[in-house]
This record gives C-alpha cells, sequence and structure tokens, in this order.
C-alpha cells in the first residue's frame, strides 16, 4: 500500500510540474500525457483490497483518487466516489474527493454540499481550503448580496482555521491569501493592513511544500502587486504564472497588457504627453497665472466640506511616498489608455515643465480627464516605478522603464477644473482570485 501511495504522490507530482519539463505544450498534451500516467495505477491496487470485494468502501475511494487525479471531469471517478460514500458515509477523504470531482462537473453546489459532509466527519486544513474557494467562487455568481456576504463570511473564517490546523500548508496560506485580498475588495480599500496580510500571506504560501508551482498562487499575488503599484514584482510574477501555464491565458494577457501600459506611461511622461513646445509653454504660463505664491500658505476645501491650510508644491519638490499637508497643481498633458481600464492614467505638467504621471482608481464610467484640464490634489502619495528587461519581456535587457507617479485613490480627491469631483465619479475597484481545486 506504501508503494501504491508512493506511486499517487508521483502521478501528483507528474501533473503539476508537466510545463516546467515539456513547456512548449498545450492542455490537450498535459491532459493525455496525466490519464496515461494515472490510469496504470490502478492496477497497482494491493490484491487484498482489489481481491476483497470491488464493492468495499476502501477500493471504491483508492479508484476515485486516482481517477481524480486526472485532469478533466471522469464519470467513472465521480461513480467510485459515489460508492464509496454509500458504502461508508464516515469517509471524509471519499467526500472531499468526491467534492473536487463535481466542482470540475461544474456541479457547483453539490460540491459544496460534499466539502460541507467531509469537514463534519473532520476537518482537514485541505478540504477548509477547498471550500473557502468553492463559496468564493460561488459567491461571484450570487445575486443575493446578503448570502454573498455570508459565503465570503464563511470562506474567510475557513481560511483562518485551515492555517490553524496546518501551519505549513502552503495551500492553507494561499487561500488565507485570497480571503484577504477578496475581503481587502470588499470593504472598500480603507483597510491597508489587509492587504499586506494578504501580500504576506502569498508570500508565505511561495515558501511552503509544492505550493509555488501553483499558477494561481503568482496570479493572484500579481494582482495584490499590481494594485500596490509594485510593477517589478507584479510582472515577476505573472511571468512565472504563465511559465507555470502556458494556456494560463488570463495571466498572459495580463503580463502584456501590463508591460504595454507601463512602455505607454513612461514614454508620456518623459515626451511630456506628445504636446507641441509652443502648447506646452502655454499650459505653463496659466499655471504660473493660476498658483498660489510658494510663500503664502492655502486654503483648501476637502471632500468632506471641511478646510485646511495647504502649502502649495512642484511636482519636482515631492518626494516618493505621502506628501502631507502639500497640494499640487497642474495642467492636463496626455492621457494613457490601458488595456486593464484600470487605473485611469494621464499625464501632468506643472507651471515648470515637470510632468509625472497620475493613476486614478475607484472611478465611475462618469469619470475623465481631457488634456488641457486643470486640477489640484492635497497630500500626493507618490510611487517611484522602476521596471527593466527582466521583468517585462517587451524591452531589452539593458532598457529600463522609470518614471514617478501620483496614485489617487479615489475622484472624490481630486479637483477637476476648480471644481471637486462629485460622487457620482467614484465606484470601487472589483476584484476575483483564482484557485484551481
Amino acid at each position: 500500500m506504501d508503494v501504491l501511495k508512493e506511486k499517487i504522490k508521483e502521478a501528483e507530482q507528474f501533473r503539476d510540474r508537466y510545463y516546467e519539463y515539456h513547456p512548449g505544450s498545450k492542455f490537450a498534451d498535459k491532459s493525455k500525457a496525466v490519464r496515461e500516467k494515472v490510469i496504470p495505477l490502478l492496477q497497482d491496487i494491493p490484491l487484498e483490497i482489489r481481491g476483497s470485494s470491488s464493492l468495499s468502501a476502501e477500493h471504491s475511494l483508492l479508484c476515485g483518487r486516482i481517477l481524480n487525479i486526472c485532469m478533466e471531469y471522469d464519470p467513472k471517478c465521480e461513480r467510485h466516489l459515489t460508492q464509496a460514500v454509500k458504502l461508508n458515509p464516515y469517509l471524509a477523504e471519499a467526500w472531499n474527493e468526491l467534492g473536487e470531482c463535481l466542482w470540475k462537473k461544474n456541479d457547483h453546489e453539490a460540491a459544496i454540499d460534499c466539502f460541507k459532509k467531509s469537514l463534519s466527519r473532520e476537518r482537514t486544513a485541505k478540504c477548509m481550503c477547498a471550500l473557502s474557494s468553492a463559496l468564493r467562487q460561488h459567491a461571484l455568481m450570487t445575486t443575493d448580496k446578503k448570502k454573498r456576504d455570508e459565503m465570503r463570511e464563511e470562506a474567510a473564517r475557513l481560511c483562518a482555521e485551515a492555517v490553524r490546523v496546518d501551519s505549513d500548508s502552503g495551500t492553507a496560506w494561499h487561500a488565507l491569501g485570497n480571503s484577504h485580498l477578496t475581503d481587502f475588495f470588499a470593504k472598500g480599500q480603507t483597510d491597508e493592513q489587509i492587504m499586506r496580510s494578504a501580500r504576506e500571506a502569498y508570500e508565505k504560501a511561495l515558501t511552503l511544500g509544492d505550493e509555488h508551482l501553483s499558477a494561481d498562487l503568482h496570479l493572484n499575488y500579481a494582482t495584490a502587486l499590481k494594485f500596490d503599484q509594485d510593477y517589478g514584482k507584479c510582472l515577476e510574477h505573472l511571468h512565472i504564472a504563465c511559465t507555470r501555464d502556458p494556456e494560463f491565458f488570463d495571466a498572459k494577457e495580463r503580463y502584456e497588457g501590463l508591460c504595454l501600459f507601463l512602455t505607454r506611461l513612461s514614454e508620456a511622461v518623459e515626451r511630456k504627453g506628445k504636446l507641441k513646445a509652443k502648447r506646452l509653454l502655454e499650459f505653463q504660463k496659466s499655471l504660473s497665472k493660476t498658483e498660489p505664491n510658494h510663500s503664502q500658505p492655502i486654503s483648501m476645501r476637502l471632500a468632506d466640506g471641511g478646510k485646511r491650510t495647504l502649502k502649495e508644491a512642484d511636482f519636482g519638490s515631492i518626494h516618493e511616498g505621502l506628501n502631507e499637508d502639500v497640494v499640487i497643481v497642474g495642467r492636463v498633458v496626455g492621457i494613457v489608455p490601458n488595456p486593464e481600464a484600470i487605473p485611469f492614467a494621464f499625464v501632468g505638467c506643472d507651471k515648470n515643465g515637470t510632468c509625472l504621471a497620475f493613476t486614478v482608481y475607484n472611478f465611475s464610467q462618469n469619470f475623465g480627464m481631457i488634456i488641457g484640464d486643470l486640477f489640484s490634489l492635497a497630500d500626493p502619495f507618490v510611487i517611484d516605478v522602476d521596471v527593466n528587461g527582466v521583468h517585462c519581456g517587451r524591452l531589452s535587457v539593458d532598457h529600463r522603464i522609470k518614471f514617478r507617479a501620483v496614485r489617487i485613490q479615489s475622484p472624490h480627491v481630486l479637483l477637476k477644473n476648480g471644481k471637486r469631483m462629485g460622487l457620482d465619479c467614484v465606484a470601487p475597484c472589483e476584484i476575483a482570485s483564482t484557485y484551481t481545486l
């Protein structure tokens, strides 16, 4: 029996590492190769199990578990596992395997029911992770907000418990990262600690077991990194996701789209929005007339209706990170299209002709900027972007993308042509994590 368990583990590793050793293969190639590796294992079931009774729960579970290694749904696998739980309803592993089989079949509600039955028999980290992922994905298809929130809350509790039950499980830490990431966006992106917790959980998962082989983990971690505008690490993990699964088209599209976006944004900053020198000079002169004197503090009405005294600063004088009690004023000199829509990006110049990139989050379809718009922003948060050819495949090895960006968390904090942008211009970002059962 120990020999068979080792062969089952080898078959699972063959499946998980397949693209590592066959980088040019397609999904169909992998599916066929895995199945050819798996089917002979059915004949390796020990005679004392196979010979006693083909209807025994243990025999049915082993057959089902072996067939479940395959990439795609197999009706024979479902029959074996259904037989196993009928013969012995207390087999937690059989219920979990049946849940995974039914999830491949896209019978989501039945799969969730199986995971719950498995956990009612035994609280394993593996099944908690499977159920938490299933609940989060099922919540995306649920229109009832109350039910959706309940499923997400239950998923979060399961992830936390999974880490307590098995703190050395990379799968459990991955699931916890997904839970934090979902929670961060569900709560309006106001609690930065939740995002930090998500990143820490993903980083922990990468160090444990074989979880680093998961394309889903690298894609989900990249999602968190991209929102934090840690573009170099984001591209690194998107690239790894692509190599872990060459047909993971979502990862490939995101990687190529982000490379293109950063290249465009860098060029737009460097070329000052591609404006002609005469028009750029007109913008600079107009800003000299509208901007307050550097030596005089100015009063600015805030989004909550209150007032604060701020000091005006040129683009060249602000530093990386948060610039408190400072206001910057500029004109839009270029709009940069983003293949992923978020963030909205534009290039602005100050009265000295210094240009910066500006990235806006949580905007609705009512939000927009056009070339020539006057804008001002209090407490600018600055990010220095530095990406090289190792990160971005569109660049030569010795070339790099390097520019400074100001992150605008919501249009509501922005003054456009002297007026505060209304709440109708605000809409929260939404996100979804991925996880393969």
